[in-house]
């Protein structure tokens, strides 16, 4: 999370694009965005005197946004993707009113992010069908590289390529995303094409709203001619200044990014003669405890707060533990992959309501840190936000029990260990090693596996936790018999166990290790 890529060589008065000196008078293009907001709404992190969090929120972004329009009223604003899911506002509401509330602020274009697929193409449709019925007033999606049947099911709501005049200048916008499954094509055809047709439609500048990641816009930019800026999303990068890349063709592509739920937004400054485009500036504004709130997008969030509180109880004034430093769910990405701290506190928690002998967590259902201080419980719930459409919500995640051999257990971490990533598990009441220096699906050592205090016996059936979003993964990977759906939701389960605690710490206890990390062993 929020990894800080620093643009190399950054020179103010850069040119984008060479071409003859422009008779034009200059006009200023001033671009804002915003990616990776997950529903964060509500502000977040650490806790002033009231408990109210102090860093994010659309209230704070808000402000920002009514700030740079009242210097330049022709500002446009756009949003890189994964507009939701990621806190209970999704969970209740279901982005509509998020969606909403960013027209109101005057976001002019966004595309959709993975996350916003995660329950599929038809929910989807519902979500903007509740915010935008039969597609009036809406504000455009952006879905360039969506598949023909994808785009069938969405329209009206989406549009492969858009023209907005910003001061007099046309600026043209496309947008690429990654989902899962048929819903996508392979972006780099369509970008060529959508860049052609704004090109012949007459956009002077061009802008890719991405949500891909760096490595995929940094690729984009060196092998799609006719890009001036492409607005990143997907992996949460902070950049504080653009990166600025030699694009196919001649010239240069900017690269500009802003982190994760509302933490920040992005300015964009262009100078746009006929068709030369300047670079002014650009500024990361950052939302923090002195940034102030517009008062209309509050009063509507806690609005939103009230009906949370009926469904879940105070998660937002209540203390529910401290933590002297943040609890996070990610490992150092410099070192070995291992049980984190999060991991561990939630498959505990797990086990605490069950009393099985092993619970499983995946990595990538691990979110937000919980942060140093006073913890709530919608901290709580941002750690691990996920679940499943029930009736008129998104029900979070229940607990799942089930048996299954030790083999079968092995071919889980076999399989989860192998693929890495999101799927590299989080584990409690068994320890064990693996060698990433081998191949994948035979890394873990199956020796060092024990369950409790005791080797691991491959022919002898043990009682696992999860949740119904891991159990729907692992169910085909191992034999498995005796599932028992319990009402219980992982949230609560965690909640609970974070009330028993009272004061969190940050470490981690060993219980999966790589010995290819550690000195002096070997194979």
């Amino acid at each position: 999370m929020n990894r800080l890529f620093m643009a190399v060589g950054v020179v103010f008065g850069l040119c984008l694009m060479a071409g003859p000196p422009a008779s034009a008078a200059p006009q200023q293009v001033t671009l804002l965005h915003v990616n990776d907001t997950h529903s964060h709404l509500d502000a977040w992190g650490p806790k002033d005197a009231r408990l109210d969090g102090t860093l994010g929120g659309l209230p704070k972004a808000a402000a920002i946004v009514a700030a740079e329009r009242a210097v330049d009223p022709g500002v446009l604003f756009v949003h890189s993707g994964d507009v939701m899911n990621g806190d209970l506002f999704f969970n209740e509401y279901l982005g509509v009113t998020e969606l909403q509330l960013l027209q109101s602020i005057g976001l002019d274009a966004f595309v959709p992010g993975n996350n916003e697929f995660l329950l599929g193409t038809s929910f989807l449709k519902t979500v903007l069908g509740s915010t935008w019925p039969g597609g009036t007033g809406l504000v455009p999606m952006l879905g360039t590289n969506l598949s023909t049947t994808a785009y069938a099911v969405l329209t009206p709501w989406v549009t492969r390529t858009l023209i907005k005049d910003a001061n007099g200048v046309k600026v043209g916008f496309f947008g690429l995303t990654y989902a899962s499954g048929s819903v996508v094509v392979d972006p780099g055809p369509a970008a060529v094409a959508a860049v052609a047709a704004l090109r012949a439609a007459g956009a002077q500048v061009v802008i890719c709203v991405s949500h891909f990641g760096m490595d995929s816009a940094r690729a984009l930019a060196g092998t799609v001619s006719g890009i001036d800026v492409i607005v990143n999303g997907h992996d949460n990068a902070v950049l504080e200044q653009p990166e600025i890349l030699a694009r196919s063709g001649g010239g240069t592509t900017l690269i500009v990014s802003a982190g994760c739920y509302y933490r920040y937004v992005g300015r964009l400054r262009l100078s746009v003669a006929g068709d030369r485009i300047t670079l002014l500036d650009y500024a990361l504004q950052g939302a923090d405890e002195n940034t102030p709130v517009s008062p209309s997008v509050q009063v509507a969030v806690d609005a939103m707060k009230a009906g949370i509180v009926l469904r879940y109880g105070d998660v937002y004034h209540q203390q529910l533990a401290w933590s002297g430093r943040d609890i996070a769910g990610e490992s150092d990405p410099a070192k070995a992959k291992r049980d984190t701290p999060l991991g561990n506190l939630f498959t505990d928690a797990y086990r605490a309501v069950t009393g099985t002998d092993v619970a499983f967590e995946a990595s990538g259902l691990l979110r937000d840190a919980l942060p140093r201080g006073p913890i709530v419980g919608a901290d709580v719930f941002r750690s691990m936000p996920f679940g499943l459409p029930f009736g008129a919500i998104v029900r979070p995640y229940r607990l799942v029990t089930f048996r299954t051999t030790g083999s079968g257990l092995i071919a889980v971490l076999q399989a989860t260990i192998g693929m890495g990533g999101d799927y590299f598990p989080q584990v409690s009441g068994m320890r064990l090693k693996y060698d990433s220096r081998l191949e994948p699906r035979s890394q873990v050592l199956v020796d060092s596996v024990h369950v409790g205090d005791e080797k691991l016996v491959p022919d002898r059936l043990y009682s696992v936790t999860v949740t119904e979003g891991v159990f729907s993964v692992v169910r085909n990977l191992m034999p498995w018999q005796d599932r028992v759906t319990l009402d219980t939701l992982a949230f609560n389960a965690a909640r609970a166990l974070v009330i028993e605690r009272g004061e969190l710490g940050p470490a981690a206890s060993n219980r999966i290790q790589d010995i290819a990390a550690i000195p002096g062993k070997g194979r």
